[in-house]
Parts: C-alpha cells; structure tokens; sequence
C-alpha cells in the first residue's frame, strides 16, 4: 500500500532503504531521487515479507493472490513522501500493537487510481473505486483491503503540516472524498506521479505546498451542503480567518487585531465568527501548543524547549511552560521525554 519510504536522519540526509529486494534508485543531477522495488514472481510469504520491509513494517499485510506482484516507487517533496505504482489484492492491517511500537505519526492520503478498496476504521467501513481518495492516521489503528490489482498514489503527511487540514488532524481518520469531490487534487496527484522523474529538487517546495493548499480545498468543498445551500458569513469569515492562522502559526505579528485588518473587518465582527471555543485567540493559542507539541515528540528535532517556544510566539520558557501544562497536563520538557522514551 505505501512505497519505499528511505528513512531520515534528518532534513538533508537520506538513508538507502532496505528491503531484500532489488531497488533502483534514480536521480537525475538536478532532479528529485526516486527509489522503485519490484516484487514479482515471489512466493506469496516472500512477497508479503519484502513488501513489510519496503514499507519499513509499516503495516501487516496478507497477499489474496497465488501470484503476488507489485512495482513501487517512492520520492519526498519536502518533508512529504509520496508513493506510486500498482500492486496485487491483498489486506493490510494498521494494528494497535504496531502503532504502540513503532510510534510512527502522520497522515496518509491514499488515492486509487484503478481498482477498488475497502476499510475497516473504527466502526466506519468507508469504500471507493478509480478517483476516490482515502485518509488515515497512522496512530490509530485501521484496515484496508483490495480484491483486485490496484494503481495508486499515496501520500504521507507530518502530522504537525496535517494541522493545517483539522485543528486536530486525528479527526481526518477515515475520512473520503469521492470522484468528484477529488477531481482537481486526483489529477494533480496523478500527475506528479506521471510526471515524477522530470521533477527538479529547487521545484519540491512549491509542489508540497501546492498539493497540501489542494487537499485543504477538496475536504473545505465538501462541506459545502448538496444542496447549493452558501454558507453564511460568518462561517467564511472563519474558515478565512483559519486559513491564515495556519499559514502563519510562526509569525511574532499573528493577532486577532492583524487578521481583522488582513481580512478587512473589525475585532467585533471577527469575534462574532468564532461564538464558542474561548474565541480567536483562544483558537491561535491552541494551534500554537499543539504544533509545539509535535515538535517536542519529534526525536529528528533537536531544538532546545526555548527556542521551540520562541518560534511559536510565547514570550518567555516560563510562560510556555504554564501554557502547555495547563492545555496538556506536563510540561514541555516531560512530554518530549515521553513521546522519546
């Protein structure tokens, strides 16, 4: 289901997967390096085996075919992995005891290109076919089955970028977007993967940003009612008003009365956007300390707790400290222990 994912150390390191099967890797001098594995001709066990170690265990999986068979192609833009390629009928589970262990934390977009898929996440059973897009939280457990060979397009994304899709991105396990719904960001995400080996590494940047800003406006779309029903004002001063404090969490100059004046209202009427929840700045407060959170669990990011809490706007260790026990019951320095150890 996913791809070869080469491991990091870090932003500008990239480690060679392993995975007991040939693996090419390609990068043209100026282009973005793509890693690719086939798994064909192989036992059903065996071929169950490499693809774990393809996707580094991400998920377990059991083959439907008596001759299993796959081509996948991995690439990072960004801090985003994106895989491609096609792959035989199989189930593969997401379990619990996977995501105690190996901790790893994001969320994954999966569209399928050809073939049909369904899933068990929680007490959901969402399903699609060719152009359907599914989401899932690799913290939370799920299963997901093909019948039949299937051609997709998957992308990985840091749950800390994920905050710019749901205040809590937990909240995007199981969600879906039909054909419709999908058709601008499906045919940007099939194009990427078409188009892969003619990407230039200066031109990741701009195609992270792009595709995370596409899959924004498709699930935004689909909230709009069938029935051509607009939302009312105050629900697109808000969704507005959202957009630009996830673009700019980091800012020193992120205020309610800067996002009044950017969005050409008064103080008043953009409180009125936002009756519940303890209001705007409540709402830039809890963005901020869930993506301190994020950073402190990261064991890639060696920032000092201060400059973490510099970053995201607290003016002093002490008071981000206050903060973040209050909304989260420990302290900065105990919770990247935690998420750590």
């Amino acid at each position: 289901m996913a791809a070869p994912n080469p491991a990091s150390d870090d932003a500008g390191a990239r480690r060679p997967l392993r995975t007991g099967a040939p693996v090419v890797v390609s990068q043209s001098p100026d282009g973005i390096g793509i890693a690719t594995v086939e798994l064909d001709g192989l036992s059903p066990e065996e071929s169950a085996r490499r693809y774990a170690l393809a996707i580094n265990g991400l998920f377990d999986t059991r083959t439907l075919t008596a001759e299993p068979h796959a081509t996948l192609s991995g690439f990072f833009l960004e801090t985003l992995h994106v895989t491609f390629g096609t792959i035989s009928a199989r189930i593969s589970r997401r379990t619990a005891a996977l995501c105690t262990r190996d901790r790893i934390d994001g969320i994954l977009l999966q569209l399928v290109r050809e073939g049909e898929w369904q899933a068990r996440v929680g007490s959901q059973a969402p399903r699609g076919g060719a152009g359907s897009i599914l989401l899932l939280d690799l913290a939370q457990p799920f299963t997901l089955r093909t019948d039949t060979d299937q051609q997709f397009v998957i992308v990985t994304i840091p749950r800390a970028l994920a905050t710019r899709l749901a205040l809590d991105p937990a909240t995007l396990h199981g969600q879906t977007l039909d054909v419709a719904a999908a058709g601008v960001l499906a045919g940007f995400l099939g194009g990427v993967a078409t188009h892969a080996g003619t990407l230039k590494a200066e031109q990741a940047p701009a195609f992270a940003a792009m595709l995370i800003d596409l899959v924004g406006l498709a699930f935004r779309a689909r909230t709009v009612p069938a029935t051509g029903e607009r939302r009312g004002p105050q629900r697109r001063l808000r969704d507005r008003a959202e957009r630009l404090i996830a673009m700019r969490l980091a800012a020193e100059d992120l205020t309610p009365d800067w996002i009044a004046r950017k969005l050409g209202v008064s103080r008043s009427e953009l409180y009125a956007a936002f009756p519940t929840g303890g209001g705007v700045a409540r709402l830039i407060w809890e963005k901020r300390l869930l993506a301190a959170r994020l950073a402190l669990s990261d064991p890639r990011d060696d920032r000092t707790v201060g400059t973490i809490a510099r970053l995201f706007g607290f003016a002093s260790d002490a008071h981000f400290a206050r903060a973040f026990k209050q909304r989260f019951g420990l302290t900065p320095t105990a919770a990247r222990h935690a998420a750590r150890n």
